[in-house]
């Protein structure tokens, strides 16, 4: 009797670890399937905070102008800048892409700079800053155009199918003086839904996955990053950004409307030039372009959007893929599941159990992408795990299936094979896999 009690226990825990799966974003999951996917407010959302998620949209999606201008409270813009809107990097709330060619300007990508002192220390470059600024104003000067090129290798499975993976090579062109030595980090934006529930994830929970010596001996470290908090002014630990270098989405999207916009506010009072370019000091102007209303109403906004429901739940290959996925050893940097803590400030995001592959830690990725620029913790061969939930629409939102931090991944499993470092035996592990286990594996990533 008490076997037979306890199967019908297991069973019965089995079931709803199943359902909960499917909801990968706990209460905060979307049904809808379409190219707005990313963007959808968070069902649980309370009524009294959709106001202020409808401004924060409106934030997102706002064209800054120069200032002075017709309407104050939404000008601005430069004198440098990468866009004019949030949501020309992250469109419909979803992943840039690096240019096809050399002949197609940078439009959801980056590129963040350094210099090293004589002291041998990293520091930001003393022309161009800590992230070069490809757009100005009018009648002012950018900082750089950079081309990007890319070059064909060819690769091969066990089972003999062959692949090809590219690999970008970046052309510089200074237009406000020589740069002489510099580190260099591309960088394409990331998607932005689900952010919320990362950020209500107790600190305790994350560093649990945190191993930096490598103690177990499994060849996986986690390490984590500690970076500087510019609302709470103090050193934080990092979970949002490719190399964890921002400790909450407040600091990240203030960050960033300095950084890729020109927008001051309260956490980031200084125009994001340095101040040796005389030209530009002249369009400095009194307060700051963005409120600390606005700020707080477009970080509600990013916290309040819904993650896209795992689908294909009972497809037998998808399930057989899921196998391989554990089989490989994918899951030791993408974690699988968290609850999220009770103390954010928001209600409706506390004790959340969420699916979102990734265990917010660093990891050497090998010397094939990495970057060899430190920042904060992170040397130049780290990169933070990204989450894989939402994976599967990336195409149907964004209209291409490109992945890592410089784009250079056509499709999910070039991604895969471009991992290294702690990585490359769950990559060897893959590449030994037939052509059917490959497309199991492949299934299940696209149901997420």
């Amino acid at each position: 009797m008490r076997t037979r009690l306890t199967l019908v226990l297991l069973l019965l825990s089995c079931f709803i670890w199943a359902e909960n799966s499917e909801k990968l974003g706990g209460d905060l999951t979307v049904y809808k399937e379409s190219k707005y996917s990313f963007g959808m407010s968070a069902p649980n959302i309370p009524i009294k905070n959709l106001r202020d998620f409808a401004f924060g949209n409106r934030m997102f999606n706002t064209n800054w102008v120069t200032a002075p201008s017709s309407v104050p409270s939404l000008d601005g813009l430069g004198p440098l800048f990468n866009r004019v809107a949030c949501s020309q990097c992250h469109l419909r709330d979803g992943r840039g892409r690096a240019p096809h060619d050399s002949n197609e300007m940078m439009n959801s990508m980056l590129v963040r700079m350094s210099a090293i002192n004589e002291k041998g220390e990293v520091i930001d470059h003393p022309i161009y800053g800590g992230q070069l600024s490809d757009r100005a104003i009018q009648d002012l000067k950018a900082e750089a155009r950079v081309r990007v090129s890319w070059h064909e290798s060819q690769g091969q499975f066990a089972d003999g199918q062959t692949y090809s993976l590219r690999k970008p090579q970046y052309k510089f062109e200074f237009f406000r003086g020589d740069a002489g030595e510099f580190l260099f980090s591309p960088r394409v934006t990331p998607a932005v839904y689900g952010l919320g529930l990362l950020e209500a994830l107790d600190e305790k929970s994350i560093l649990t996955h945190a191993d930096p010596e490598d103690q177990d001996g499994d060849g996986i470290s986690g390490k984590a990053n500690y970076v500087w908090d510019a609302v709470s002014k103090s050193t934080q630990l990092g979970r949002f950004g490719l190399k964890a270098n921002a400790p909450n989405l407040l600091h990240q999207n203030t960050g960033a409307a300095n950084g890729d916009i020109g927008l001051t506010s309260k956490y980031f009072p200084k125009k994001n030039h340095q101040v040796i370019h005389k030209d530009l000091e002249n369009h400095k102007r009194a307060g700051f372009d963005l409120s600390e209303e606005q700020a707080r109403r477009l970080t509600l906004y990013i916290q309040s959007l819904g993650v896209p429901v795992r689908r294909n739940m009972d497809d037998e290959q998808a399930k057989q893929g899921e196998k391989f996925f554990k089989q490989i050893n994918c899951q030791s940097c993408h974690v699988e599941s968290f609850t999220t803590g009770k103390d954010h400030e928001l209600e409706f995001l506390r004790n959340q159990q969420i699916f979102p592959y990734t265990d917010l830690l660093l990891h050497d990725m090998g010397a094939d992408l990495a970057d060899n620029r430190p920042d904060g913790l992170a040397n130049g061969f780290e990169w933070r795990t990204p989450p894989l939930w939402g994976l599967g629409l990336h195409k149907m939102v964004n209209g291409n299936d490109y992945f890592l931090h410089d784009g250079r991944a056509r499709t999910i499993e070039e991604a895969i094979l471009w991992h290294g470092g702690e990585a490359e035996a769950s990559r060897d592990a893959y590449k030994k896999l037939n052509k059917e286990e490959r497309e199991s594996l492949m299934k299940f990533l696209k149901s997420l």
